[in-house]
C-alpha cells in the first residue's frame, strides 16, 4: 500500500496553524488502519509543525472478539 504523502501534505497544508488532527476509527486501535498510519500521519504533521495525531476510538484489546455476547451487546 503506497501511502499517499505528498496528497497528505497537500490537504493539511491548508490547515491553519494549531488545527487539530483526529484519527477517527469504529474498529479496536491495534485491529483498524490506526496502527499501519499512525506513524506516516504523525511523520507529515511533524514536518508540517501542526502537532499530533489524537486517535478517537475504542482501546486496543489482546482478542477479536470480547467472548461474551452479554457484553458485546453492550
Amino acid at each position: 500500500f503506497p501511502f499517499p504523502e505528498q496528497e497528505l501534505k497537500a490537504i493539511l497544508e491548508k490547515c491553519a496553524s494549531g488545527a487539530k488532527v483526529y484519527w477517527v476509527q469504529e474498529e479496536n486501535m491495534n485491529s483498524g488502519a490506526f496502527e499501519f498510519v499512525e506513524p506516516r500521519i504523525s511523520r507529515v504533521l511533524k514536518q508540517l509543525n501542526l502537532g499530533e495525531l489524537t486517535y478517537v476510538g475504542r482501546r486496543a484489546i489482546a482478542t477479536s472478539a470480547v467472548g461474551s455476547s452479554e457484553l458485546h451487546k453492550k
